[in-house]
């Protein structure tokens, strides 16, 4: 009998913020968004506490060009954390800004967990 995967608060988090900052590729041109990556350092956490913890991704189409290769201007992020892979059961979402004087970096502290 196989078991269902086990679901830990950082497994959650990590699906859940890559995929929902992934929504913001459809902001930039789908064909430099297509040759390149938008999330090449990754999503990393800290600060964890009992109900929250702070997750931190930097955008960048090219991590090694000034800027990433992003226009300099503010980005809008919007971000969605899910219960599952599939995105059925959102627990928490919002809006940031990945500003250019802050390297396109986005820190977001989704509470209720």
């Amino acid at each position: 009998m196989d078991r269902a995967p086990q679901w830990t608060r950082r497994r959650v988090v990590c699906a859940g913020v890559a995929a929902g900052l992934a929504t913001f590729a459809g902001r930039l041109s789908r064909a430099a968004a297509s040759q390149r990556p938008l999330f090449p350092f990754g999503i990393a956490s800290g600060y964890p506490t009992s109900f929250s913890v702070v997750l931190w991704t930097r955008l960048a189409l090219d991590p090694l060009a000034p800027g990433g290769a992003l226009p300099y201007q503010p980005l809008e992020v919007r971000w969605q954390l899910a219960a599952n892979e599939a995105f059925r059961d959102v627990v928490a979402s919002g809006t940031d800004w990945a500003l250019p004087q802050h390297s396109h970096t986005v820190h977001i502290e989704p509470g209720c967990l």
